[in-house]
Formats: structure tokens, sequence, C-alpha cells
């Protein structure tokens, strides 16, 4: 009997899950997704197994997580007709907020066995104020109660913050591009010039800033972009007024 297994996430498929999702859609699972569109985030759907069934519930704009919340709200009825239809084994989700949604849609009259993939470290994880306190008091509960396995893309993210709120089996499963993003050829340079290169979606403004601000004056340095996302003007800016910074 094949097991009936859903993604849920907050965006369209990248990489990470894509691979994911081929790779259990060959090995004996039956495999839906559903997500939502982000519209900074390149399409690469075409990538994914045509067996899978891909549902899209909405588009969400970044950093309007208001608006988030209402699209979530809007999209619950939605999913419960999905779930009702999918009728899930195991689950595999992005964050707590898609499980608040799906506790929301009923999933415990379905299966108990929600996956959480943690893909980088949220700012509230870092801070010691009373509202991030708060979010951390409430990831602790959340992980403890509804979460049966965790995956995550460092280890340094268990050894940091995650052993603290969740005690189950947890592995690693490392962020990389698709070979058919990858050139054919790469070509080294030798030279005596250290480069950083960043590769992906550029979303972090401070850190990408902090990087530029260091490097610009450095004759010994360079930084290769490559990737696009909504801090590309900036990371344009840069490489336009001090020429050390390379698009790519």
């Amino acid at each position: 009997m094949l097991h009936n297994l859903l993604f849920v996430i907050s965006h369209q498929p990248n990489p990470r899950f894509i691979k994911q999702i081929n790779y259990f859609s060959r090995h004996g699972f039956n495999v839906s997704v559903i997500y939502f569109e982000r519209s900074y985030l390149a399409n690469l759907n075409s990538n994914i197994d045509e067996e899978v069934r891909l549902h899209l519930l909405g588009v969400i704009e970044n950093g309007q997580y208001l608006q988030r919340m209402r699209m979530y709200i809007k999209s619950i009825f939605k999913l419960k007709k999905i779930l009702h239809k999918v009728r899930p084994d195991k689950v595999i989700i992005t964050n707590v907020d898609i499980l608040f949604l799906l506790i929301s849609s009923n999933i415990k009259q379905y299966t108990s066995d929600i996956i959480v993939e943690i893909s980088d470290l949220r700012s509230y994880t870092f801070n010691k104020k009373i509202t991030d306190k708060i979010q951390q008091y409430i990831d602790g509960i959340v992980f403890k109660r509804h979460i049966s396995k965790l995956i995550l893309t460092s280890p340094k993210f268990y050894e940091f913050y995650y052993q603290y709120k969740f005690s189950g089996e947890y592995f690693v499963l490392e962020n990389k591009l698709l070979k058919t993003m990858l050139p054919k050829k790469i070509n080294k340079v030798k030279n005596k010039i250290f480069t950083i290169g960043v590769v992906g979606l550029l979303l972090d403004g401070k850190p990408h800033k902090a990087l530029f601000e260091y490097v610009k004056d450095k004759t010994d340095m360079e930084v290769h972009i490559y990737g696009t996302g909504v801090y590309q003007d900036q990371a344009m800016e840069y490489a336009q007024k001090y020429r050390i910074f390379w698009w790519v």
C-alpha cells in the first residue's frame, strides 16, 4: 500500500524541496504539494515529476506579515477540501505558521506524523525581548506537542536553538542547487584575489550590506553574486559604485 505524503510549504517549491518531492515520488509515495506563490521566487515547477499533484493556495507578498496571515485564514476552507481529497499519512511543512494553518484545518483527523523542515533561524531566536521570548516559548510547546521529526539545513541550527525545543529525531539536509541550475562547465581562475560568493536569493539586506561595506575598500577581495531577490537593487548599487562587486 502506497503512503500519501503531503508537502505544505509557504512558497513555491525551491530546489531543496523539488529534490525531496521527486525522490519520494520515485520511491513508492503518492506525493502532493500544497504551496503559496511568492512573486520574487522563480517558478521551478517544470522540474517536478508529472505524477506529483500540485495545489496552489494563494499569492503572498514578501515582508507583508499581516497580509500573509489574511491569506492563510482565507485559504483554510480550500485547504480542508484538499486535505479531504489527499488524506495524507505524513506531512512535511516549512514553519510554525503552516502548522497553525493545518491545525485550523483539522489535520489531526488524518495524521499526527508532521515533520517540520527549518531552512534558517528566525530573528526572534537570537533576541531576548519579551515578544521574542514569547515566540520562543510557543516554539517549545508546538515542537513538543505537534512535531514528530525535525529536518534542518545546518547542524548549527540544532546546536544553537532547536536542541532546547525538540527532543525527538532530527537530521540534516543541506540546501543545494539543482543540477539543472548549474553551468555545464566552470572555469577555475587562479589569482591573488580572495573571492566571496553569495549564492541564492538576496533576502537578507543587513548581512549583505555589512559584507559589501567590509569589502568595498579592500583591493584583495571581491564579492561575486549569483542570485536575485528583493535586495537585488542594493547589491547592484554597491557593484556600480565601488566596481569591485560582480553581478553574475
